[in-house]
This record gives structure tokens, C-alpha cells and sequence, in this order.
């Protein structure tokens, strides 16, 4: 949910009520909900929420992505590697680089 445009185009969002959005989503059920937050050419910003019992099965972006953990702890495997994030923490990948949270 963008708020707006700056004077250089940048976008504006109210990130806290995007949080209380999938939230909501995970409450409902769901075992993983996502909000495509920005997209242009260059970026896209996406957050995505994952029930604690629920995973991400294996998968690659063409570009470079980072998983930020807004809170809890999650496991995370990238190219062959787990990392355990906890809340704050954040992990940037390249492209091309299968990732997936068990």
C-alpha cells in the first residue's frame, strides 16, 4: 500500500500497516501469505509471511533478493547452506541462488 510519490519518485510505505496486514492473512489460516510492496524495471520489494508449521519450497529470483526477519527465527537454506535468522537480522543473496525455508 503505497502513500505516495516524492519528488523524485520514490515510493512511500506504511510498512507497520503492511506487517498487521499478513498477519491478519496468517491468522485466517494460511500457511504463507505475500505483498508485492514495490515493482519496477529495476526492484522489486516483496514481504512475505510465513506460518511458523509452513515452509518456502526451493526456489530462484532472477535478481539479487535480501530476507530481513522482522521477528521470530526462521531457518534458511541458500545454495546447500542453512542460516538461522533471528528478528533483525537480515541475509542478502545474489540472483540465481536456489534458496528455501523448510
Amino acid at each position: 500500500m503505497a502513500i505516495g510519490h516524492g519528488a523524485l519518485g520514490e515510493t512511500c510505505i506504511w510498512l507497520s500497516r503492511e506487517i498487521e496486514s499478513v498477519r491478519t492473512d496468517l491468522e485466517q489460516d494460511r500457511r504463507r501469505t505475500a505483498r508485492t510492496l514495490i515493482r519496477t524495471d529495476e526492484l522489486r520489494v516483496v514481504m512475505v509471511a510465513v506460518r511458523e508449521d509452513s515452509g518456502i519450497p526451493e526456489h530462484v529470483a532472477r535478481g539479487p533478493i535480501t530476507i530481513h526477519v522482522l521477528d521470530g527465527s526462521m531457518d534458511t537454506y541458500a545454495a546447500g547452506d542453512r542460516t538461522t535468522l533471528g528478528a533483525g537480522m537480515l541475509m542478502s543473496l545474489p540472483g540465481g541462488v536456489p534458496h528455501s525455508r523448510p
